[in-house]
């Protein structure tokens, strides 16, 4: 990875950009991308078991200029879209796995922990509020 994925987009049309490139990468993967005035949607992704909202990715305005992952309960920050792609591979995998009609379960399709390139508040801005999706896969674990 190149020292150019490492820093923010400098400006909203470079985020743009990078949300163009993660359209292309989804639609070359299989997964259905609706344009919209304010992003992606993916309705064909999931962030786990009882999600019907599907997945979307919207850049901003104002700085920092990111791509933003936004599901049910979370909203995450990512430099670039590889990152983003990289981050929502395991719900393209599952996707892919599950069928209707076939009788087999599919497996559950969790996010990561979380992307190496979130703002941390060591960063000096904020981190995305993760505690909610934390606690219930921790309750799922035990």
């Amino acid at each position: 990875m190149d020292g150019a994925h490492l820093a923010w987009p400098a400006s909203a049309a470079a985020a743009t950009a990078e949300l163009a490139e993660l359209a292309r990468d989804l639609a070359d993967a299989g997964v259905a991308v609706q344009w919209h005035p304010d992003g992606v949607v993916l309705p064909d992704l999931a962030s786990g078991p009882g999600d019907t909202a599907g997945i979307r990715v919207h850049t901003t305005r104002r700085a920092p200029h990111a791509l933003y992952v936004i599901t049910a309960t979370l909203l995450v920050p990512f430099t670039h879209a590889a990152g983003a792609l990289a981050y929502l591979r395991p719900l393209i995998d599952a996707a892919a796995r599950s069928c209707d009609g076939c009788c087999a379960e599919p497996g559950p399709a969790e996010l990561p922990a979380g992307p190496l390139n979130r703002l941390t508040p060591a960063q000096g801005r904020g981190a995305p509020n993760r505690r909610p999706a934390q606690t219930l896969m921790e309750k799922r674990r035990r």
